[in-house]
């Protein structure tokens, strides 16, 4: 849990660039349009990390002390050459090459000339959503965001966090989770909620799935909570589920220990 929380500076080396261990999802928006960096944004909540560079001639500067996974380039203002440069600097700054440059436009791009900017090196073009609200389901498709960060804790705990994007799949995510380490001998288990301001019963009837195999399965819950809208949503789950709620993870730790 220290080394989660501890800031880790990154820098570029020869064995390549080192990802940073803060559970976010960090995202280089390539271009100087100002109203480019605001509608993505505006359109993404704080669980995507959002940095900016003007150009590409400003990455090898940036990756010296920073860190993106995936590069957001500004489609009228990326061409062809462009797209090539891009990705051939991409290259020799991360000789494992674990960034991830994409494109994003507006209006129309032909087929042929998508498959071109793959050729180049570009991992995909990404259509701009007609309605901003569709921005962060089709962000977390596209990057693949793990809905569900898992931290092995003391007296053989392992921590379930939430992330705050905005889906009620990460209740079927942490099902399976779930499930899926307590076969493996996995028995006690924290699940964070404490960073979600509410929570849809759709994700609360998917993790009602603990009844099924709690017992079977010999495991111990303890849901973290915070919002009262969230604690308020868990009273019916709760009676109907053998499974505790703490307020801090101190606490949950100390429950389950």
């Amino acid at each position: 849990m220290r080394a989660l929380q501890s800031k880790v500076v990154v820098k570029a080396t020869k064995e390549g660039l080192k990802k940073p261990l803060d559970g976010h999802t960090h995202l280089l928006l390539l271009s100087a349009n100002a109203n480019f960096h605001e509608e993505i944004r505006s359109g993404l909540p704080e669980i995507y990390k959002i940095n900016v560079v003007d150009s590409i001639d400003d990455l090898q500067e940036y990756f010296v002390s920073s860190f993106s996974e995936f590069i957001l380039a500004e489609h009228k203002r990326l061409d062809l050459l462009n797209a090539g440069k891009l990705c051939s600097t991409l290259n020799s700054i991360d000789k494992n090459r674990i960034l991830k440059p994409y494109i994003y436009y507006s209006g129309e791009l032909e087929q042929s000339e998508i498959d071109k900017y793959r050729n180049q090196g570009i991992i995909d073009c990404i259509k701009k959503p007609e309605n901003p609200e569709d921005l962060l389901n089709l962000f977390n498709e596209t990057f693949e965001v793990n809905l569900i960060e898992v931290i092995s804790a003391e007296n053989d705990i392992t921590i379930l966090k939430r992330k705050p994007v905005d889906t009620v799949a990460a209740g079927k995510e942490v099902t399976r989770l779930v499930e899926e380490m307590s076969k493996n001998g996995v028995k006690k288990f924290i699940i964070d909620l404490s960073l979600l301001e509410t929570i849809e019963l759709e994700e609360i009837q998917h993790l009602s799935r603990f009844t099924n195999y709690q017992t079977r399965m010999g495991i111990n819950v303890n849901f973290v909570l915070k919002s009262e809208k969230v604690y308020k949503a868990f009273i019916e789950f709760k009676e109907t589920v053998n499974v505790s709620t703490s307020d801090s993870i101190e606490e949950a730790m100390k429950q389950l220990a």
